[in-house]
């Protein structure tokens, strides 16, 4: 039981070091979290519609994906839904849940592990 207790403190220490950093560094932080995903996605249909490769910053990302509704995103939800791959998404579907708002109707939300 101590070796996970040591192991587990040495995990969550680490991991409010990370917290920490994001903290003090928010802007870099999600500069680099922007990029990641759209170097994930640069390859993909919905990346390749929307040019990801010459995305460099949050402002060129802003001009050229437009706010996207649920029904704009459907077809994209549809296709992973049924197993397709590097569509919306360059990951595998880990999961897509059901949800529905109240007096709304039912829509899938997908999620990939990072």
């Amino acid at each position: 039981m101590a070796v996970l207790s040591s192991m587990m403190g040495w995990y969550f220490r680490k991991r409010m070091l990370s917290i920490e950093h994001g903290l003090k560094h928010a802007a870099e932080t999600q500069h680099k979290v922007l990029k990641r995903l759209i170097d994930d996605a640069k390859d993909t249909e919905w990346g390749k519609q929307f040019d990801y490769r010459s995305i460099k910053s949050y402002s060129d990302f802003k001009q050229r994906v437009p706010i996207q509704d649920y029904d704009s995103l459907k077809p994209y939800i549809e296709k992973v839904m049924k197993g397709e791959v590097k569509c919306f998404v360059a990951r595998r579907n880990h999961m897509v849940c059901q949800k529905q708002w109240h007096h709304q109707r039912q829509k899938q939300i997908h999620t990939s592990q990072f």
